[in-house]
């Protein structure tokens, strides 16, 4: 997720993910924190500073029960 999106409880990433774009290039998360969706709980998440849009994984969600 982006640095700006509606998160809470931000931390820097004791465990950083890195996440492949297109064009091969890696970007890698520099914190961690909790994302505020509507009518969703709060998930966990990690935001990517170099990251131009939000990034949600539909997996994520569809494994935890959501259509």
């Amino acid at each position: 997720m982006k640095a700006n999106s509606p998160h809470t409880n931000r931390q820097v990433a004791t465990n950083p993910i890195t996440v492949t774009i297109p064009s091969g290039d890696g970007i890698r998360s520099s914190h961690t924190c909790d994302i505020n969706l509507a009518a969703m709980p709060a998930r966990r998440g990690h935001i990517l500073p170099d990251l131009v849009h939000l990034l949600l994984s539909v997996g994520k969600f569809c494994d935890e029960g959501y259509q």
